[in-house]
């Protein structure tokens, strides 16, 4: 018993030390410590203000990016229906197939396009009106084991 209470006396005394100014003044350490919360709470309420102006004004210039690429993908389809030369890099039937392969060269750095035509997908690489820069891109294609091809407009 002796020896438990010689294990335990130092824990006991520094709980003693610690405990006493809150056992003798409660409502001293109480007061801080809802002073310090007010203060905590003024100033979150101050920075979700901030916050959600910022997180409004972010929505705005988002849904301005999201317009603004949208204008450019319909202007890119329209140039990629006027073009005079596409470099297909597979045909199929299957929009699964379609998309594994492009989903390969878009992993290659490839940026692909899906063109339906009739019955057909067709994973179109580069569209141009540029017979070299067609060749170009056709030439990286198959030196990654491709077989690419350039489908003229007629």
């Amino acid at each position: 018993m002796k020896r438990l209470l010689l294990i335990l006396s130092p824990y006991i005394i520094f709980c003693l030390i610690f405990s006493v100014p809150f056992i003798i003044k409660p409502s001293k350490h109480s007061e801080k410590n809802n002073n310090i919360i007010d203060s905590v709470n003024v100033e979150q309420d101050t920075i979700n203000d901030n916050t959600i102006e910022t997180i409004d004004s972010l929505q705005i210039i988002e849904d301005n990016l999201n317009e603004v690429l949208l204008n450019k993908e319909d202007e890119l389809i329209l140039l990629q229906d006027d073009a005079e030369y596409k470099l297909i890099v597979g045909s199929f039937k299957s929009e699964i197939k379609a998309g594994e392969l492009s989903d390969n060269l878009s992993k290659e750095g490839y940026e692909p396009r899906i063109i339906e035509n009739e019955s057909l997908l067709r994973v179109c690489v580069a569209f141009s009106n540029s017979s070299e820069e067609i060749s170009e891109v056709k030439r990286s294609l198959e030196d990654k084991g491709y077989k690419p091809w350039i489908l003229k407009k007629y």
